[in-house]
């Protein structure tokens, strides 16, 4: 995505993405787990995942209807007492048992410990 955006767009990115991952740094303590439920927000995710623990963020653009069904899935599975990683493979597969073939754009990001 950024190879193809002019070089302002990227500069405007990167200080974007340099201060949410900041925001999120304050905060760091009270956060296991953040959800960019919003069309490509993996950059956003590999920013933030330096602070908190668990990002998770979209790959590429999603839709409505897979958004839903993967927030459903994943907060069923936190509710359900599952770890965040399962949790996130319940979100993906949400997506995957309505024919929705999205269930791969959600991608999950793990601070390294």
């Amino acid at each position: 995505m950024l190879m193809h955006m002019p070089l302002a767009n990227v500069f405007v990115l990167r200080i974007f993405c340099q201060a949410i991952a900041s925001l999120f740094e304050i905060f760091a303590n009270d956060i296991d787990c953040l959800v960019l439920n919003a069309c490509y927000s993996e950059t956003q995710a590999n920013a933030i995942v330096q602070h908190i623990p668990y990002v998770i963020g979209m790959s590429k653009a999603i839709g409505d209807r897979a958004a839903i069904e993967f927030s459903i899935g994943f907060y069923d599975g936190l509710l359900a007492g599952q770890p965040i990683e399962t949790a996130f493979k319940l979100g993906c597969n949400a997506i995957q048992l309505q024919g929705i073939p999205e269930h791969l754009t959600p991608v999950l990001k793990r601070r390294d410990p």
